[in-house]
């Protein structure tokens, strides 16, 4: 009624376990559905073509039917469609005289994209990015032989790789500072236990020093590891 579109992000989805979002119903009703990835930390590698070849193979799956969502429908939906529902459909999404020379070009000498029978099931099912060679936004060449023209991929890399370690530094003093916490409530309920159990010759019932030089080790174990620059002993799960 309104022509509302769809950005399917269908791996953040998965990651997140958000469910299944019922495109193939939507296509059905004449919606319009593109491929979205999320942000970085609910997809992680933003690849339109990642998007394609995992909607195409989990919504056979999902709806028992292995002919929804088509190659030809999934390569649709990753161009004329994403640019229709951007409101830019008069401008770009389709190889058009008088649309915005927007171009990919990849390279298809490469093992898994040999043989060639469909064009659309190769890239719905065998594209990677890594095989795109090309990329032209209004005529200018942005990916030159995989490389950025525009960027110096190697600063960019550096970067973010100082970023890394940035962040890393600060999750970790942050897990310290939650250790303490930690052993601090740890000692102070312990104490107001050994006050509350008292023993008739008013000895105190203490905390234990098995497990105050456990919490203590591993404070020693996290500040040690900071001060060597070893962040491996913390994992999600610790």
């Amino acid at each position: 009624k309104r022509k509302v579109g769809v950005s399917h992000c269908i791996e953040s989805n998965l990651k997140l376990a958000s469910g299944f979002a019922p495109v193939p119903k939507m296509l059905k009703a004449g919606i319009k559905v593109a491929f979205g990835t999320d942000g970085a930390a609910s997809n992680n590698d933003l690849s339109i073509l990642g998007e394609m070849s995992t909607a195409v193979k989990v919504h056979k799956a999902v709806s028992g039917d292995p002919t929804v969502i088509d190659s030809k429908t999934a390569l649709l939906m990753a161009t004329r469609n994403g640019a229709e529902i951007s409101g830019l459909g008069d401008k770009v999404g389709s190889i058009k005289s008088g649309k915005l020379a927007d171009l990919v070009i990849a390279n298809l000498k490469a093992p898994h994209l040999t043989p060639i029978y469909d064009i659309y099931s190769h890239i719905a099912y065998c594209m990677r990015p890594s095989d795109i060679e090309t990329v032209m936004v209004n005529g200018k060449i942005l990916i030159e032989n995989g490389k950025p023209t525009t960027m110096n991929e190697e600063e960019i890399i550096a970067k973010a790789k100082s970023w890394q370690e940035k962040i890393k530094s600060l999750l970790l003093k942050e897990s310290i500072v939650s250790v303490r916490l930690l052993v601090s409530s740890t000692l102070n309920t312990l104490t107001f236990l050994s006050i509350l159990f008292m023993s008739p010759e008013r000895t105190l019932l203490g905390p234990t020093s098995t497990n105050v030089s456990t919490l203590f080790s591993i404070i020693t174990l996290i500040e040690s590891s900071h001060k060597r620059g070893l962040l491996s002993c913390l994992t999600n799960d610790s």
